[in-house]
This record gives C-alpha cells, sequence and structure tokens, in this order.
C-alpha cells in the first residue's frame, strides 16, 4: 500500500483522527508521518520519528501530580524479561510470547491502532484446524448470550452442547498434537541406532513440510499412506536410499515399519524389519501385553501387529474367470486377496495384493510360512490358466498381446486404465515368450509413470489439463519401453 500523501512510498503508519469534520484514516510512510507528527508538537519540541510516534500511542497518558500510580506486581514476560513498562517506553514487543503476557493491555491498543483486535486473514496449516474449532466456540458463545437474553432457552441448550462437544473436541486436538510432536522427538532420537540395524541411510521426510504433490508422488511409490498424508502435522516418514526401507510415523499407530524385497523373499523383508524394531526397542518403550502381545491402535493387528503381502499380477486367472474362487479360498485360509489398483467395480493392471488377516495366536514365523504356501498355489493355479489359454487361444492371445504392445509403443494419448490394463498384457507377453521387443525390467517404470501425480511432478505443475497429462504419459510410456530393450531388440543391435 503506498501512502496516501505522497502516493510514492510504501505506507508504514496507519493513523486514525477524530476531529470536527469526522473520523479521518491515513496510511503514511515514514517521512509522511514525521511530518504528520510534527504538526502536533509545538514550536518548540523536535520533529517525531515514526518509532516515537508508536511509542506514544502505546504509552499510557502523563499522569497528574495529585494521581499515585496504580498498585500491584509489574507484569513480566516470563520467556524474554520484558516488562510492560518496557515496551510502553519502546513501542516494541520483546518476543512472541508477550502477546500472550500483555494480551489484557494489547487489545484495546491494538483496537486504537488497526481497529480491531482480531485476525480475519490467513492462518498457517499447522495449526488452522484449533483456531478454527476456537472460532466456532466463540461464535457459538456468542450466539449463546443472545439466545439467554431473548429466553429462547431451548435454542441456548442447542447452543451449549455444540460449545461442550467443540471445546472435548479442541482438548482432543490440542492434547493429540502434544502427543504426536513427543513421539516424533523420540523417533528422531533413536534413528541412528536404527540406520546402523539397518544397514542402510534413512532421509527423513517431514509431512507438513511437503507439499500435496510431494505427499502424492510417495503415496503412489506406497511409501506412505493415505493415513500418514491426510493430516501431516506432526508425522513424518524416514525413507532408505533403495526404497527398500519406510518408517511412519504417527500414522495409524505411532510407529509402522514397512520393508520390502523382490520375488518371494519374506524372510529377508521379515529380518530387516525384525532388526529395525529391535534397534526401536532399544531406545524406546514399545506398548505390549504378555496376553495380547503388542498393541496396536486397530485390535485387527493385535499380536504380532505384523502384515506381510505379495503382489501377484495374475491375468490368467483373470482371463478364464477363476479369479473369484481364489479371492474365496483365499478367505477361508485367512487371507485377503484384493486389487492393487481399483474401484467399487473393477481392478485394473490385474494386479492383486494378498496378505494375512490374522495375527494374533500366531508366531511371525508361521505367518510367513501359510503365506507362501498359499502365495504358491496361486501361482501355480496361475500358470495352468496361461497354459490354457496359449493352448486353446493361441492367436487370440498373441493378437491381444501385440495390439497392446503397438498401442503402448506409438499412442500420442493414454489415460490411466488403459496403460494398466494393456501393460498387463505386454507383461503377460513377456512372462510367456510371446514378445521379446521389450524387458520387464521396465514394468516398474510404466506403473509409476503413469500416476497422475508422478506426471505432474515430472512437469512441475499441478495445473495441467486431462489432454496434456495423457499426453505425458503417453510419452513416459514410451520413454520407458525404449529405456528397456527386450532380446531380440538386443541382438538385432549387436
Amino acid at each position: 500500500m503506498l501512502c496516501d500523501d505522497c502516493g510514492k512510498k510504501e505506507a508504514v503508519v496507519h493513523i486514525v483522527q477524530i476531529g470536527p469534520n469526522g473520523r479521518v484514516e491515513k496510511n503514511l510512510c515514514e517521512d509522511c508521518a514525521q511530518k504528520y507528527g510534527s504538526t502536533m508538537l509545538s514550536g518548540n519540541e523536535q520533529p517525531m520519528s515514526v518509532h516515537d510516534f508508536l511509542k506514544g500511542v502505546f504509552s499510557t497518558p502523563p499522569q497528574k501530580a495529585h494521581e499515585k500510580a496504580p498498585a500491584g506486581p509489574e507484569i513480566v514476560c516470563p520467556n524474554c524479561g520484558m516488562s510492560y513498562r518496557d515496551f510502553q517506553q519502546t513501542g516494541k514487543i520483546g518476543c512472541s510470547v508477550c502477546y500472550d503476557t500483555f494480551r489484557a493491555q494489547l487489545e484495546p491498543l491494538l483496537r486504537r491502532v488497526h481497529g480491531s483486535s482480531v485476525h480475519s486473514g490467513k492462518i498457517p496449516h499447522r495449526t488452522g484446524g484449533r483456531l478454527e474449532t476456537k472460532h466456532e466456540i466463540a461464535v457459538l458463545r456468542a450466539a449463546l448470550k443472545e439466545a439467554v437474553s431473548k429466553e429462547a432457552y431451548e435454542q441456548a441448550a442447542e447452543y451449549r452442547d455444540q460449545i461442550r462437544a467443540l471445546e472435548g473436541k479442541l482438548q482432543k486436538q490440542e492434547g493429540d498434537f502434544e502427543q504426536l510432536a513427543a513421539v516424533l522427538q523420540l523417533t528422531d532420537g533413536a534413528i541412528p541406532v536404527v540406520e546402523q540395524a539397518a544397514h542402510q541411510h534413512l532421509s527423513r521426510y517431514a509431512l507438513d513440510h511437503l507439499t500435496k504433490l510431494q505427499r502424492d508422488v510417495l503415496i503412489d511409490k506406497r511409501l506412505i499412506t493415505n493415513n500418514l498424508a491426510r493430516n501431516p502435522q506432526d508425522r513424518a516418514a524416514y525413507i532408505s536410499d533403495d526404497a527398500s526401507i519406510s518408517l511412519l510415523v504417527n500414522e495409524e499407530d505411532h510407529l509402522r515399519i514397512a520393508c520390502r524385497t523382490p520375488g518371494l523373499a519374506l524372510e529377508q523383508a521379515f529380518e530387516t524389519a525384525s532388526a529395525i524394531d529391535d534397534a526401536f526397542e532399544s531406545r524406546l518403550d514399545i506398548a505390549f501385553d504378555e496376553k495380547m502381545g503388542y498393541l496396536t491402535s486397530c485390535p485387527t493387528n493385535l499380536g504380532t501387529g505384523l502384515r506381510a503381502s505379495v503382489v501377484l499380477h495374475l491375468p490368467g486367472l483373470v482371463f478364464t474367470r477363476n479369479i473369484t474362487n481364489i479371492v474365496n479360498i483365499s478367505q477361508q485360509l485367512g487371507l485377503t486377496l484384493r486389487g492393487l489398483y481399483s474401484d467399487d467395480k473393477e481392478v485394473y493392471g490385474n494386479l492383486f495384493r494378498v496378505s494375512n488377516q490374522l495375527t494374533l495366536g500366531f508366531s511371525e514365523q508361521e505367518i510367513i510360512d501359510n503365506l507362501k504356501s498359499a502365495v504358491t498355489e496361486i501361482t501355480a493355479n496361475e500358470r495352468r490358466a496361461r497354459k490354457a489359454l496359449a493352448m486353446y487361444m493361441k492367436e487370440h492371445l498373441e493378437d491381444d498381446i501385440w495390439r497392446a504392445y503397438g498401442t503402448l509403443r506409438y499412442a500420442r494419448l493414454l489415460t490411466e486404465k488403459e496403460v494398466l490394463a494393456l501393460f498387463s498384457k505386454v507383461r503377460l507377453g513377456i512372462d510367456m515368450r510371446l514378445i521379446e521387443e521389450v524387458s520387464a525390467e521396465c514394468f516398474p517404470d510404466v506403473l509409476i509413470g503413469s500416476r497422475a501425480s508422478w506426471l505432474q511432478n515430472r512437469a512441475g505443475t499441478e495445473n495441467m489439463s486431462k489432454n496434456e497429462l495423457d499426453k505425458l504419459r503417453a510419452e513416459t510410456v514410451r520413454e520407458a519401453l525404449a529405456a528397456h530393450p527386450g532380446r531380440a531388440v538386443r541382438a538385432a543391435l549387436q
């Protein structure tokens, strides 16, 4: 805002003057404020600086000779030691705690300077929820007071109940955030020991320091969860350089350890997770009951607290319509089989995650053995389904695979669902050695590169139309296919 008088410099002082002509407000720069202040002084006095002007605004009027100073202890800020008298003399606050300490004295002065003592602009994301709740309570209290004055007691009772509910919510919010911050601090202190146990460097990601897009990319890479990202305050993730380890702090539980290995190396993943768990337990007290085992937020995770899972590509069972039978059998074995990318109607890409349902009453090794046994049986059924397809539908199968490869290789616009469906067929062709133009190593790059968040992050902007996303997705898929040539391409190049 420019100065109202000179119209050249930035205004730094807001002046409200009440006179015969009514209320006059001015926004002045330092030079014009100094000139304005000099007009209010006698001829023998020196010009007034902005600092002196503000000091005069915040100071109390001088006492008359016969008046005595009010009795009582001097108000002093417990953080910086500034007294209210110091503030009156300097016109400057010592620290942020001073605003709480001198709140009663400052509010009327702020109203004199700003015309208000209540902020109505942008609020910090970290504290926004609490401030909104406090504002709701203030509005309801005013409504309650008005209802009582009008003898509308039923309405007043409703306001009272709403206020109590919000006060309970506020108390829980403040208590929860204090607990989360304490847990995060304790976890931070244990990380050096954890890194030694895992033989990995772990990078710390404070969720409230990441943009929404950055959080979405981590979600799509399966490194963090939606639960962790939903409310980022006092939540963090520690991720290894090779992305095989991610430690989530203050998700559904205070601590979640996730370890990943390729293939069916469940024991290797568990050994790493167990070593990390032991390292944490050497520094932290973990909630444990001798009968119920490790205590978790959700009772379905009690006991070992172990969720072991394997991702499977099952196009053969889907094409032969046997996947429903596998899902039903899995439930009888205490396992769940769900689509990795799915909605209420369909599973995309024929990718499924099979994991244990039961965590209490079984040891970790028993859980792993049961899962491996089930996965071995499911993959055996998938091989039989693929063999049947190759035997009875070879021409149609090859045609579908090559059409899919051609579309991915040359298309200029691709939707996410198209990529998942088409590349499932290409991956099936690679596994069955029906297509050798591309390697299976491109599978992760295509999956991640088809996600909207990854594409937006690559483009450096979230403001992308559907057409722009589809165009960049097709380009990314073409690059991934070209970067991972199969045996036929490598042989031709030699």
